[in-house]
């Protein structure tokens, strides 16, 4: 079967069949035979990117006990590790019912972090004995043994991908780690369990260069992301993402002056989630991080470019963050940034224009906020860019807009932006 599973051509029979349904069982009922196990994680691993088969993994009762069986067992065999890990990450990547499956699955995530765990140990006492030229290589394809780094990276891509589910998320970054309450034990647990991962995300960013382990460090601060997104202000005090979220802060902050737009990019895309913290907030401040993000804003980098106004978005609720701002050219920049390239990206328009609004919301007098220079060039940009006669060719005082134009994308972006860019304007003649 696991020669036979190399040829695409066959996987549908392995669903047809319930030769795949049979692989589960195998492996729930013979876990202590090693070559069989070995022979099945080969053939899962490939079977897995068959969207048919997954189902059929995620339907069998035992599955993902049996992994987590296995996971408990077999710690030190690579091969097999790496296969399963790379199996589950596929797996649950493309379904909500197997991510709370997983999540639900007695003991499966302490095996994963313990793993995980595991593998940073003996990756640092590789990064102590050798140069390693494996480190830091490109993920092996299911075919192959793998490396310590591909297991890590396996291992973080099934967490990142099981907190795609809101409950799983809001389990491992909400929750209070203890609230007194014995009804909640598990939530408690699962709290523990998500504070443990993040300290071991953590880990892997302050040791991996993102020059020398770009996959390992883009795939944590995917995860990071993720797992920031459900950590609100209205999130626990005491929850595992709210007492580590300065940690986490004092950790991004070194990777921004990485010179890889891709990390950069990572990185403010989960500040975008953080700086929703005033805590977090004073530490950007208090660490002169205002001053790099407004380097960024000279990036040609779209993407990056858009998270990094997301952040300003933020930053710009409070007085003491504008002031820093300000100092450090930051109006100028954005303004910038709409002129260049507002008519190719309507949602970086809309943002650049919302970071603007809350600079000044507080102001009466905007020259005085912003300067009279950048307020005039500020004033030309939005003119040009309200024109819709220039814009889409609807002369003035037309009062209905032609379905032609008013049911294309870029017009109804262009509405969006309009409406916030509508505001400034007004604010600005007042």
């Amino acid at each position: 079967l696991r020669n036979v599973a190399s040829e695409e051509i066959t996987w549908q029979h392995f669903v047809e069949t319930g030769a795949t349904i049979q692989l589960c069982t195998s492996m729930e009922l013979f876990s202590a035979d090693l070559d069989l196990i070995s022979n099945v994680a080969r053939t899962i691993s490939i079977l897995s990117t068959h969207d048919a088969c997954c189902e059929c993994i995620i339907q069998h009762a035992n599955s993902f006990r049996s992994i987590t069986k296995i996971f408990n067992k077999y710690p030190g065999r690579q091969d097999i590790i790496v296969r399963f890990g790379y199996a589950l990450g596929n797996i649950i990547a493309k379904s909500d019912t197997a991510r709370i499956k997983l999540y639900k699955e007695s003991g499966a995530m302490g095996a994963i972090l313990n793993l995980l765990e595991n593998y940073l140990d003996k990756d640092l006492e590789q990064m102590k004995t050798t140069s390693n030229s494996s480190l830091g290589q490109k993920s092996p394809e299911w075919a192959s043994d793998g490396s310590v780094e591909d297991v890590i990276i396996k291992m973080v891509r099934i967490v990142a991908n099981m907190s795609m589910h809101q409950d799983v998320g809001t389990g491992m970054t909400c929750l209070p780690i203890d609230d007194g309450d014995p009804a909640r034990a598990v939530d408690h647990h699962n709290a523990r369990d998500g504070g443990r991962f993040v300290d071991l995300l953590l880990m892997v960013l302050r040791r991996k260069s993102v020059n020398e382990s770009e996959e390992l460090v883009m795939s944590t601060l995917s995860t990071l992301n993720n797992l920031s997104y459900y950590a609100g202000p209205e999130a626990a005090t005491d929850g595992p993402f709210a007492l580590r979220q300065i940690e986490i802060s004092q950790v991004l902050s070194t990777l921004l002056l990485t010179k890889n737009e891709e990390c950069m990019v990572e990185v403010t895309r989960v500040l975008g989630n953080l700086t929703r913290s005033k805590d977090v907030r004073d530490y950007i401040l208090e660490i002169g991080g205002i001053s790099q993000l407004v380097r960024c804003l000279e990036s040609e980098n779209k993407e990056l470019l858009f998270t990094t106004t997301g952040v300003l978005v933020n930053l710009m609720a409070d007085w003491d963050k504008r002031l820093a701002f300000k100092e450090n050219n930051g109006v100028q920049r954005l303004i910038v940034v709409l002129k260049n390239s507002a008519e190719g990206d309507w949602r970086l328009a809309s943002l650049v224009c919302q970071a603007l609004w809350n600079f000044c919301i507080d102001s009466t007098h905007l020259y005085a906020a912003l300067g009279v220079q950048p307020t005039n060039n500020l004033l030309a940009v939005l003119v040009d860019l309200l024109d819709e006669e220039r814009l889409f060719g609807i002369t003035e005082g037309t009062e209905v807009v032609p379905d032609t134009i008013a049911d294309t994308p870029e017009y109804r972006l262009w509405e969006e932006f309009a409406s916030v860019a509508t505001n400034l304007l007004e604010k600005i003649e007042q």
